[in-house]
Parts: structure tokens; C-alpha cells; sequence
């Protein structure tokens, strides 16, 4: 019951994975000195901007909203 109260979930959004992979792959590239750190997250942050768009924003807020009142409700 005790690790309930501090659990590591993924994000359960749609397009959830995409983000996840845009995220892995852009930080691989920094890991490997193609990216700076800095140009990484810059990448990361313009492709989450469009897998947001995708699925659209207020959706996406929705859906979060959603994702984190359930992840409290476990930890409760």
C-alpha cells in the first residue's frame, strides 16, 4: 500500500507515446553529442507543440486533468 502513495505512472493522454518518443529520441541524440542539451529540449518542446495541436489543446488539457485527479485518487 505504501508504494501506492508514491507511484511513477505513465502519462495516459492521447498521443502519450509520441510525446514519450520524441522526448527518448531527441535526448538519445544529446547523450551521443548530436544535439546540445539545449537544442534537445528546444526539439522536444516544438514536436510536443505539434503532437498537441494533433490531438488539440483543450482536449489534451482534458485529458491531463483526467490523468492527474485519477493519479491522486491512488495515492489517497
Amino acid at each position: 500500500y505504501a508504494s501506492l502513495k508514491n507511484t511513477n505512472t505513465d502519462l495516459m493522454i492521447p498521443g502519450s507515446w509520441e510525446y514519450m518518443q520524441a522526448l527518448d529520441r531527441n535526448m538519445g541524440l544529446a547523450f551521443i553529442h548530436k544535439l546540445s542539451s539545449e537544442e534537445a529540449l528546444k526539439k522536444t518542446a516544438l514536436e510536443w507543440e505539434t503532437i498537441t495541436e494533433k490531438y488539440g489543446r483543450e482536449r489534451q488539457k482534458k485529458y491531463y486533468q483526467e490523468w492527474l485527479r485519477k493519479l491522486e485518487e491512488v495515492r489517497q
